[in-house]
C-alpha cells in the first residue's frame, strides 16, 4: 500500500502549501489523537469490521475539539478528512451535511461512509495520523462547483 499512499497523501488538505490554504475556504484542522482513527473506523457502521478493536471508543474528547472548531463558523461547517469527505453518508444525504456541533460531525464521519472507512484504513496501515478538517459552510449550487485537475504536474 505504501506506493499508493505516497502518491495520494500529498493531496491531503493538511499537506497543502500555505499559499493554497490562504486561497481556499476558511478551515480549522483537528488532528486525530492516538487511537481516535481506530475508534472512528470501528464506529463506522457497516465498515467497522475492517478495523481492529480499538483500545477505547470514547470519542467525547474529539467531539469537544470539533465543537470548538465548529464554533469558529457561526453559519455551520462542512466536516471531512484531509483526504476525502463523507459525501456517501446516508444520514448526510437524508439530512444534509451542515454541522453545527461535534456530535453531528462524528455522526457524518461514522455513518457507513465507505470513503471515510477506506481513508482511515489506509492512514492506519501506513502509520499516518489523519486530520479532520472543519470548513466554513458555504451554499454552493451544483452549477457553481468547479475542480482543478493535474496531469504530469500541469494544470489541465
Amino acid at each position: 500500500m505504501m506506493p499508493y499512499f505516497n502518491l495520494v497523501s500529498p493531496t491531503y488538505i493538511e499537506n497543502w502549501p500555505d499559499a493554497l490554504h490562504r486561497l481556499s475556504i476558511a478551515s480549522a484542522r483537528v488532528p486525530l489523537l492516538e487511537g481516535e482513527a481506530e475508534a472512528l473506523g470501528a464506529s463506522n457502521g457497516e465498515y467497522a469490521e475492517a478495523f481492529p478493536a480499538p483500545h477505547f471508543r470514547d470519542l467525547s474528547a474529539l467531539q469537544q475539539r470539533l465543537d470548538d472548531a465548529i464554533q469558529r463558523f457561526p453559519g455551520g461547517a462542512f466536516v471531512r478528512l484531509g483526504s476525502r469527505s463523507p459525501k456517501d453518508s446516508w444520514d448526510g444525504a437524508a439530512n444534509g451535511f451542515r454541522c453545527l456541533d461535534g456530535a453531528r460531525a462524528i455522526k457524518l464521519l461514522t455513518d457507513s461512509s465507505e470513503r471515510v472507512s477506506d481513508d482511515l484504513h489506509l492512514a492506519i496501515a501506513n502509520g499516518y495520523t489523519p486530520s479532520i478538517w472543519v470548513r466554513q459552510w458555504l451554499e454552493i449550487q451544483p452549477w457553481q462547483e468547479w475542480r482543478c485537475l493535474m496531469r504530469g504536474r500541469k494544470l489541465i
